[in-house]
């Protein structure tokens, strides 16, 4: 519960907000959750656990909070039973006998607020616990921080109310006791069955009433923490349009080698029915096809009627009964099958505790997923003309234009700010300023409910005394090389235009010019940060962020994208100096089939194609899909090949080189994304195309190892 005057926090107990004095009776509201509690299973007071003895033979002990990560493939451990001791010797791979152990029991909520408040120290301005106010004579706050407190009947003022919330120090981060035994299994039926409706549903290869494909769904994006370990938790949320109800939700947990992927699957009724956990170093999203690596559990009615195991091309299947080997007798062959009845004692104690525990995972993550606020950031850096961090500038958040202000913060000791938002459609602008300096303005942020981070342009705020200074851009076509094979083709007689501010497309023009034959502009302008508009015959039009420094000629090459046909889409990739080679790699999955562009296969099946490969810095990296389609899924990914090449994992160069991926349809730019500053690691997740809709993804990863493709020679 928090006040609705001012954000601050309350206690149940409380009768008056102790930051602005407010009834709570009258001004508090429970924050809403996103969708009803699961009602079933029912939570139970207490769970038997395996015994030790029996445990300790089939487990590892793995738990999450001792801080051991499975390994990769996590062999499973064998068998006991005699009779399938020679079978268990010659698969070996049982992985899911391999498990985590036992979890601590943990409160029935699943949810708890842990104190780790590292990240949002840099969010807020400096301030106490408690946010300064000034109030009016009834105890409602007038002004918070300085920002005036906006009426909580408007749009405005509700999203003001959240994020006040969001950002004050006291607001504790969710987490979740994954986990946690918090339900009971149901009743066992040797003759109940896996109705594979939803999974085939939703996977695009069946239509079942009542559900959708996951294209179709909704999809929302949220993050947790793991209460057992830290980790880091990322959501995808798949919602029926039709019901409300998550019919999947995928769970990517970030671990100490990879990430291990956890796909749940729900009925329209939130009871589970398929859940798929493995291990990788990136994640695609395609679905449990026969062929990849990790363990399966199908239930019926709360019960686990199959798991199946696959682990180095061997599949083995633990089933409850003969309805569920007769369902699967035409897709795997009987010797794969191992009926529950005939296991001993000790084997089927291990069956019983991962029912327990992937049931219990499923609707601890369902409820506190879905009961959970979804929190987004916006996040960037304010430097100097010296490239260093500006401490203490002022962080003006605004709404839907530059008149209505929601928030206040201040950039930390390296120059940064996070502030977090409600992650839902809403378009925010940020002044950042210094005394003494000229302050600069980011137009156009646009949040959604499916945006986690949103990473932008970073700003330089100089010494207004310094009226003019030197800029030279070199402007070429991002898929034809020159005649001379010496660089790309040039644009001459581009006309370009300058404004004020990032991501200004719309505002006043502060000069004009055009570049000549060759391509080539040499302007002067006053330092700053400028959105630059490009406009040449049979192009798109290109927009691009340009720094004029005070001191020297600032520099920059840009590449524009011919004009594109219905249904087309073009990716570019440019970057600055250093690291030389950045690669793009785009992934396409329709179905069981997929694709994958990159220099080391440079088209697919689907009629996607690599033009450019670019490998001694600048870009540009050029990515074409010809026959866009709206059912099939693309993700777009840029790797830092150059660290990747010489095993460099966690270098922070790509982070710090500039690079920018511009997205292009018949219709112009579509989207940009700038590469996260500051993180290490060498793969960056750009973005997804689902159900026509370009969706950021912002992950960045340091595990390149397991995939040749990163990193092998060119």
């Amino acid at each position: 519960m928090f006040c609705r005057k001012c954000g601050r926090k309350l206690e149940d107990h409380m009768a008056f907000c102790p930051g602005c004095g407010t009834s709570v009776n009258a001004g508090t509201q429970q924050i809403p959750p996103q969708a009803e509690d699961v009602k079933q299973p029912v939570p139970v007071e207490e769970i038997e656990p395996v015994g030790e003895s029996k445990a300790a033979a089939w487990t590892e002990e793995t738990a999450p909070g001792a801080g051991k990560t499975p390994d990769k493939k996590r062999k499973g451990i064998l068998l006991a039973c005699a009779a399938l001791a020679v079978l268990a010797v010659a698969i070996g791979v049982f992985s899911q006998f391999s498990s985590k152990g036992k979890q601590e029991a943990a409160d029935t909520d699943g949810i708890q607020n842990s104190q780790e408040q590292d990240a949002k120290e840099s969010s807020v301005e400096e301030q106490e616990a408690s946010p300064e106010q000034e109030g009016t004579a009834d105890g409602a706050p007038q002004e918070i921080n300085g920002v005036p407190v906006l009426s909580a009947d408007t749009l405005e003022g509700q999203i003001q109310e959240q994020i006040f919330h969001m950002n004050d120090a006291s607001y504790g981060e969710a987490s979740i006791d994954v986990y946690g035994q918090n339900y009971s299994v149901g009743a066992r039926n040797p003759e109940a069955t896996w109705n594979d409706g939803v999974f085939y549903c939703l996977e695009g290869h069946r239509e079942t009433p009542g559900y959708q494909n996951k294209n179709i769904c909704s999809l929302v994006k949220k993050e947790l923490k793991n209460a057992s370990n830290g980790n880091l938790m990322q959501y995808e949320i798949y919602i029926n349009p039709s019901t409300n109800v998550a019919n999947k939700i995928v769970s990517i947990e970030y671990m100490e080698n990879g990430l291990e992927i956890t796909e749940y699957y729900f009925d329209n009724d939130k009871k589970a029915s398929f859940i798929f956990q493995y291990t990788a170093d990136n994640y695609i999203s395609t679905f449990a096809t026969p062929d990849k690596f990790g363990d399966r559990y199908l239930f019926s009615n709360d019960c686990m009627v199959t798991w199946r195991s696959i682990a180095d091309s061997i599949t083995v299947n633990y089933i409850l009964g003969d309805a569920e080997a007769e369902r699967m007798k035409n897709q795997f062959a009987r010797s794969t099958m191992m009926y529950y009845g005939s296991l001993s004692s000790e084997q089927q104690a291990v069956f019983d505790e991962q029912e327990s525990k992937m049931l219990n995972a499923a609707y601890n993550t369902y409820n506190t997923v879905m009961s959970t606020d979804g929190i987004a950031h916006i996040q960037g850096y304010a430097y100097d003309e010296n490239n260093a961090g500006i401490e203490g500038a002022k962080v003006e958040v605004y709404g839907t234009d530059f008149t209505t202000l929601l928030f206040c913060a201040a950039t930390d000791s390296s120059g940064m700010y996070t502030v977090y938002v409600p992650s839902q459609e809403y378009e925010y602008h940020i002044r950042i300023s210094k005394e003494n300096r000229t302050a600069v303005n980011i137009h156009s942020i646009k949040m959604s409910n499916d945006q986690i981070g949103a990473y932008q342009d970073s700003v330089y705020l100089f010494d207004p005394s310094v009226e003019k200074a030197p800029l030279q851009l070199t402007l070429g076509d991002a898929f034809t090389y020159a005649a001379d094979g010496n660089g790309m083709m040039p644009l001459g007689g581009a006309a370009v235009y300058f404004r004020e501010g990032i991501h200004n497309r719309y505002g006043e023009i502060v000069l004009e010019a055009a570049a000549d034959g060759a391509g080539f502009l040499r302007v002067e302008l006053r330092p700053g940060v400028y959105t630059m508009e490009v406009k040449a015959s049979g192009y798109e039009t290109m927009y691009y962020i340009v720094v004029v420094h005070p001191a020297g000629a600032s520099a920059y090459e840009f590449y524009a994208t011919p004009t594109l046909n219905e249904n087309e889409y073009a990716v570019v990739l440019t970057w600055g100096s250093y690291p030389y080679d950045l690669d793009s790699h785009l992934f396409t999955t329709a179905g069981t089939g997929t694709g994958h562009i990159w220099f080391g296969g440079r088209t697919d099946t689907f009629n996607n194609y690599l033009d450019v490969d670019d490998t001694d810095s600048y870009g540009p990296e050029t990515v074409t899909i010809l026959n866009f389609d709206p059912s099939k899924y693309y993700k777009y990914c840029v790797v830092d090949f150059t660290n990747c090449s010489s095993g460099n994992f966690h270098s922070l160069d790509m982070s710090y080189s500039l690079a920018c991926v511009n997205v292009y349809s018949s219709e112009g730019l579509a989207a940009t994304y700038n590469v996260p500053t500051g993180q290490e690691g060498v793969i960056w997740e750009v973005f997804e195309i689902r159900n026509g809709r370009i969706t950021p993804i912002q992950r960045y990863y340091s595990n390149a190892e397991d995939k040749t493709w990163w990193h092998s020679d060119k």
